[in-house]
């Protein structure tokens, strides 16, 4: 009798064919992966720097007074508006600022949202 020698030529098409397969579902998930976790890795720096942004903003808005400051003539301007209109309207209104940043933040939020969403909630901003 003889001994077996080793693999034939099929059982080795066979290993090699598996082996084929297991190796393009292991490198279509860890590719979908990679690229799903750059996508995150964007969008949240991006949100951070919008959230930086704004940051800025609130606390430039929260320290802005409406202080009267001298032009090149001499003559008192608003610092707030500037120029000739800051003169004619001296009134600062804090709450339509205040306003007005909310509704730009919830505007630009909206904006990572798909199209669908972000009609819906544009149609509920307050300054629409």
């Amino acid at each position: 009798m003889r001994a077996p020698r080793g693999f034939t030529l099929i059982e080795v098409l066979i290993a090699m064919a598996i082996t084929a397969f297991v190796s393009v579902l292991s490198y279509q998930a860890l590719s979908t992966a990679l690229t799903g976790i750059e996508s995150v890795r964007a969008e949240s720096e991006r949100l951070h720097e919008i959230n930086r942004a704004f940051n800025v903003l609130s606390r430039d808005i929260r320290q802005m007074t409406n202080r009267p400051v001298r032009d090149e003539f001499g003559q008192l301007a608003s610092a707030v508006l500037g120029g000739a209109a800051g003169a004619r309207s001296a009134s600062f209104d804090a709450r339509r600022l205040a306003q007005q940043y909310r509704c730009s933040a919830q505007y630009l939020a909206a904006g990572s949202l798909s199209p669908g969403r972000r009609s819906l909630v544009e149609a509920e901003l307050p300054c629409s």
